[in-house]
């Protein structure tokens, strides 16, 4: 009896940070994660996991691929000692693709055939692909007089492939102030 498994994976990030001048900023980032599986199981006719079935073999292969981007633009100023002023503005995007496929099946001639295509009588077999993406743009205000009366403002809006046509979109706004 086994069962075996091999990851492969692969990660990856990068970003980088631009100050333009003393009142702008940039921000890009992008990443990635890349992963392989494969997984088999055997049960020995002979064992008792495999005698019921006369042996059983499952083979499994997943593999899926992530990937993200995020952009900011940033400014910040203060006028006259008295008036701070933020701004951000940014865009991220991200996708997901993965593929898994699985078959498994029972009744081997012997304990000396440890593959799925021994297997007498296959049992079942199941493919799935997948492919969703996000995108998100989203902005914030923000504004203070003498650091005591202030005032943010922020606003966000997401799309997603998941969703239904009509309904892809979410926006979400936001306000607040306080002294």
């Amino acid at each position: 009896n086994y069962n075996k498994g091999l990851t492969a994976k692969l990660v990856q990030s990068n970003s980088i940070n631009w100050k333009i001048n003393d009142y702008l900023s940039y921000r890009g980032f992008i990443g990635i994660d890349v992963n392989d599986v494969t997984e088999d199981l055997f049960r020995d006719p002979r064992s008792g996991d495999g005698r019921a079935n006369q042996g059983l073999i499952q083979a499994l292969h997943t593999r899926w691929f992530i990937w993200q981007t995020a952009n900011t633009l940033n400014y910040n100023r203060t006028f006259n000692q008295r008036h701070r002023v933020g701004l951000l503005t940014g865009f991220e995007t991200n996708q997901r693709i993965g593929t898994s496929i699985t078959a498994w099946g029972e009744t081997l001639p012997n304990h000396k055939f440890n593959l799925l295509s021994a297997v007498a009588v296959p049992r079942a077999t199941s493919a799935s692909f997948n492919d969703w993406r996000m995108m998100g743009v989203f902005a914030r205000a923000d504004y203070a007089f003498d650091d005591k009366y202030i005032a943010s403002f922020s606003l966000r809006s997401d799309g997603n492939s998941r969703f239904g046509a009509d309904n892809r979109w979410g926006t979400c706004p936001a306000y607040r102030d306080w002294e």
